[in-house]
């Protein structure tokens, strides 16, 4: 706004001294001066002080007055001297008011300046009558015609100055509103990624860790006993292969990889394989995914992964049923146990229920948890196709 101010202020300079110029030129042609010239200089001049100053606020109180002065000066200096570019003088300041955010304000201000421009002109004419200094000032349908084609041209210059400043300004402010809105949808989407990068490193990175814990704690115990040594190294071995995992869903979640082929009953039955070589337990898998998308996969997995995580670690179930469905336009996944259970108001926070209902939330899911102790666990996801 500033920027728009300055460039009509140096045009209002311009257009002041090709005024002042013509109205000496005027008063040269002429043998004899009138005192109401003198009167124009003074008026042009104090116009000129005015411009050179800008409002704080373009759109404030100070602004407004600055306007209405300006309008009297040019008035007073159009009254008092000829009227040759005086309509520039006006329009430029209808440009200036055009930038005001108030449109009532706008509206007004410009109906009040094309009545008292049309008022001088009228006066002017009518002086310049009385000098005899008018072309066929003589003829009444001239000087009608005349005053009737300017007030026109004049209408129709402020009303297009007026459109053309409100259409700049709304188009501004749409680039300012578009620039904050990108700049708000890039903040979210950094903090979706990071969420989802978190939830990735503890959904996958988690397990194979929690698995990692649990063999490493079976390892520790075997080698208490020197009988069971053969044991012990053979529980290395798998320690081994839950790091390479680990360290493979680590590389995967940073890299924010997902994969574009991912074959959901493969990836789980290749989890439940490495859980059965760590424990006695048993999985009854049945999944159908083929009318998913890759983004329905590859969180599906993960919230498998979690569940399976909670089950290793807290519930010490012997058997664990896995099944995923498509119907009705939705896909529908269920991961029951039948261990210790626990009430669902009590410890959930600490089993990666937050970032699993998070996963399906984000798909346009839904997803609840159903527990009581003893009674095993039963986790429902539902997903639209």
């Amino acid at each position: 706004m500033k920027a728009a101010q300055k460039r009509i202020r140096l045009a209002e300079w311009i257009t002041l001294a090709i005024t002042v110029a013509c109205q000496l030129l005027f008063m040269s042609s002429n043998s004899s001066a009138d005192p109401l010239y003198i009167v124009a200089f003074i008026c042009l001049g104090l116009a000129a002080c005015l411009v050179s100053y800008l409002p704080k606020k373009s759109d404030g109180k100070e602004a407004l007055c600055l306007y209405i002065i300006q309008a009297v000066l040019y008035t007073a200096a159009m009254i008092s001297g000829t009227f040759k570019l005086y309509g520039m003088l006006f329009l430029l300041l209808v440009l200036k008011i055009s930038l005001l955010n108030n449109t009532r304000t706008v509206v007004l201000m410009a109906s009040a300046l094309y009545v008292t421009h049309a008022a001088a002109f009228l006066f002017g004419m009518q002086l310049l009558k009385h000098h005899a200094h008018a072309i066929n000032s003589n003829n009444p349908v001239f000087a009608v015609v005349n005053f009737v084609e300017a007030q026109i041209i004049t209408a129709s210059l402020f009303t297009a100055v007026i459109l053309f400043a409100r259409a700049s300004i709304a188009e501004q402010q749409s680039k300012r509103k578009a620039s904050r809105l990108t700049k708000e949808i890039e903040t979210m989407a950094v903090a979706v990624e990071r969420g989802r990068i978190v939830r990735d490193v503890h959904d996958g990175v988690g397990h194979s860790l929690t698995s990692l814990n649990i063999q490493l704690e079976l390892t520790a115990k075997l080698l208490e006993d020197d009988s069971r040594k053969v044991e012990a190294r053979e529980a290395l071995q798998v320690s081994r292969k839950i790091a390479n995992s680990a360290l493979a869903d680590l590389r995967k979640s940073l890299k924010a990889i997902k994969e574009d082929d991912i074959n959901l009953a493969d990836a789980v039955s290749s989890i439940t394989q490495r859980i059965k070589e760590q424990g006695p337990i048993s999985f009854d898998i049945n999944i159908d995914d083929k009318a998913l998308s890759t983004a329905a996969r590859h969180n599906l997995l993960l919230v498998v992964k979690e569940c399976l995580t909670n089950i290793q670690k807290h519930s010490a179930a012997s058997n664990v049923e896995i099944r995923l469905a498509t119907k009705f336009g939705k896909a529908e996944l269920v991961v029951s146990d039948n261990g210790h259970g626990f009430k669902s108001a009590e410890g959930a926070e600490g089993l990666g229920i937050k970032g699993m209902n998070e996963r399906i939330s984000s798909l346009g899911g839904t997803f609840k948890i159903n527990s009581d102790p003893g009674k095993g666990t039963r986790i429902l996801v539902s997903l639209p196709i």
